[in-house]
């Protein structure tokens, strides 16, 4: 939609509490919201059954940030919130990007913009391009990566990784190589981004060191540390690695 726009004024609930109450808004915030809030006293209350709000990124209830609106003045920015309602007609879900400013001493003005298609997108792309399992990028996310930002690689291959998942399971396996990727993580930190290319195949790109010499020796503590034992499922495993580095 084009947008969403509310007028609040400060008001006490039904419980004395301090609350915010609607006093006018466009049509299109009645779609987007999913009801109408004319015909509703609160919209914003926590009580009401059914009626959840969330908001991308703080521990706050979206009253709470709209009453820090009104107390301070301080304006809220482009503010992602979800929207779900389960007591309505038809389940509602919905995203939505978000601007509340204070106008005059006892009113707010919210706007907003559905961008719940655009989450939607976004969600796909990511499934698309994410391994289900241990959350790295999967082969379709390394044929969208810019080689030219990385000086060298690592491809990882665990030796006889189908003998453990034979004889202790593929649960026992999946938390494995869930670990794996954490070791690889914790080791490479931010300068490594790791793709998982198949069942027990990685590879990690990383920015530094350049010289040959330098990513090799890197490439070797890097396998030292995989071959460290697990503990999984009550079980120490021990596991070996093939390696290879390029620049």
């Amino acid at each position: 939609s084009p947008g969403g726009i509310a007028l609040f004024r400060d008001a006490k609930n039904a419980k004395g509490e301090r609350d915010l109450q609607w006093e006018t808004c466009s049509d299109s915030a009645v779609r987007d919201i999913g009801f109408d809030p004319r015909a509703r006293q609160y919209m914003l209350a926590e009580t009401q059954p059914g009626h959840n709000i969330s908001l991308a990124g703080s521990s706050k209830s979206l009253l709470q940030e709209y009453l820090d609106v009104m107390d301070t003045g301080t304006p809220i920015l482009s503010r992602e919130i979800e929207f779900h309602d389960s007591e309505a007609a038809t389940e509602l879900h919905g995203w939505f990007l978000q601007n509340v400013v204070k106008v005059g001493d006892q009113r707010i003005l919210a706007t907003w913009r559905n961008i719940s298609r655009l989450k939607e997108m976004e969600q796909r792309l990511h499934s698309a391009t994410t391994d289900a399992l241990t959350q790295v990028g999967n082969r379709h996310a390394l044929n969208e990566v810019d080689l030219s930002h990385f000086s060298g690689g690592f491809y990882v291959d665990l030796d006889r990784f189908k003998t453990i998942n034979d004889t202790l399971g593929h649960a026992t396996g999946d938390a494995l190589l869930q670990e794996v990727v954490a070791r690889m993580q914790r080791h490479l930190g931010k300068s490594g981004f790791i793709f998982r290319l198949g069942g027990d195949e990685f590879l990690s790109l990383i920015q530094h060191p350049e010289e040959m010499e330098l990513l090799v020796e890197e490439g070797e503590r890097l396998l030292t540390e995989l071959q460290r034992p697990y503990w999984i499922n009550s079980h120490e495993i021990r596991l070996d690695a093939s390696m290879g580095v390029v620049d």
